[in-house]
């Protein structure tokens, strides 16, 4: 083989494109993605609770009217609380009964959310105080008292804040790359035997490989976030589901463009990634994340991670989404095996499979550096 053939054969075309179309991909994704940030802090809501009756509402409506979020009124603590657990709102604020004989404000903060949102509330709440004691007395020594409420806490380590994207992304990049790999066996095998019979070997390779790896996704996470083990069973039969799950809906690109299915599963990696819920909260993304979190696995899958090592709620919603997200894949792939792929009796056309293998070889090593 000449240098130019070499050069010009369909594998390292394919690696040329990849590296190309990657810097597109990464770079506009994230970009316009993290641009949002801060801007987008002020979609974040904040609520209030007056416990204290016709004395508090003024004092509450000017604290409103001063405050760079999204602002809502609570009529009941205890809703308040649980759309705080779900992550629905971000700060409740209450001023309880009796606060203007001497009563302390109270700060409500969910722990268990991106660090930017934990911080921007925590901030709020100090530039409240500060002005509230401004307004009451500002040479006077005596202060208004305030409690802070912190729930779901998490451990200080960035990296055990961290591991429910983590865990995820781990999961996702796995099915994805087994996805591109045995989507090549599958279409040599369709060569061989009925198309049906290879899909099922397909989805039954995909399921062992979906029990298999979780198994050393959380062994290995449990090395440096140290849950309890019925949390370790948990993260075990919820990344089972989810890995299942993410191996349906990367096949969909798999089985219909081969190798380059990567070209379609890598960016879709990267846009899910940002909107996963961890690094941002659902309020702040951009609108077409949103989009994307409100039908993505690894949004499900992070949230329901956070709420098993951490605390929260909702998980049953996400679940959900979860498994419809799958079903839904699973019924694509079907209708792509029956509208494509058929028997052939030809002899196989091994330098075909050679080069769909190294293929799927450069879009694993494309996902490896991605998530780098």
């Amino acid at each position: 083989m000449s240098f130019k053939q070499f050069v010009f054969n369909k594998g390292t075309r394919f690696a040329v494109i990849m590296a190309l179309c990657y810097q597109v991909f990464m770079l506009g994704i994230y970009f316009y993605g993290y641009h949002a940030i801060p801007g987008n802090v002020s979609a974040l809501t904040v609520a209030f609770y007056n416990g204290d009756g016709a004395q508090g509402e003024p004092l509450l409506g000017s604290l409103a009217g001063s405050l760079p979020y999204r602002v809502t009124y609570a009529d009941s603590l205890d809703e308040a609380k649980e759309e705080l657990n779900t992550r629905k709102i971000a700060m409740i604020i209450e001023l309880p009964e009796g606060f203007f004989e001497g009563g302390a404000v109270n700060f409500y903060i969910n722990k268990s959310n991106p660090q930017i949102t934990v911080m921007s509330m925590q901030q709020t709440a100090e530039s409240i105080v500060s002005a509230l004691n401004e307004r009451a007395n500002p040479s006077s020594a005596e202060k208004i008292r305030t409690n802070y409420v912190f729930s779901n806490p998490m451990p200080q380590p960035m990296s055990d804040q961290m591991a429910p994207m983590f865990l995820t992304l781990a999961l996702y990049s796995g099915a994805m790359i087994a996805s591109i790999s045995i989507a090549s066996v599958f279409k040599s095998a369709c060569q061989k035997m009925n198309k049906w019979r290879a899909f099922a070997y397909f989805e039954a390779l995909g399921l062992m490989i979906s029990v298999i790896a979780p198994l050393i996704n959380v062994g290995m996470a449990s090395l440096f976030v140290h849950p309890a083990f019925s949390l370790v069973l948990k993260l075990f039969a919820q990344g089972v589901l989810f890995q299942f799950c993410a191996f349906q809906l990367t096949a969909i690109f798999s089985l219909l463009l081969g190798s380059y299915g990567s070209l379609v599963n890598t960016p879709l990696l990267m846009a899910q990634v940002l909107a996963s819920g961890a690094t941002m909260s659902y309020a702040i993304m951009p609108v077409p994340f949103k989009a994307l979190a409100t039908i993505s696995p690894i949004y499900s899958n992070t949230q329901i991670c956070y709420n098993i090592l951490y605390g929260g709620g909702g998980t049953g919603r996400h679940e959900l989404r979860l498994v419809l997200a799958g079903i839904a894949a699973a019924m694509i792939d079907m209708l792509i095996v029956y509208l494509m792929h058929k028997k052939k009796n030809e002899k196989i056309d091994l330098d075909r499979i050679s080069e769909e293998s190294a293929m799927a070889a450069a879009a694993g090593t494309a996902v490896a550096e991605s998530e780098i």
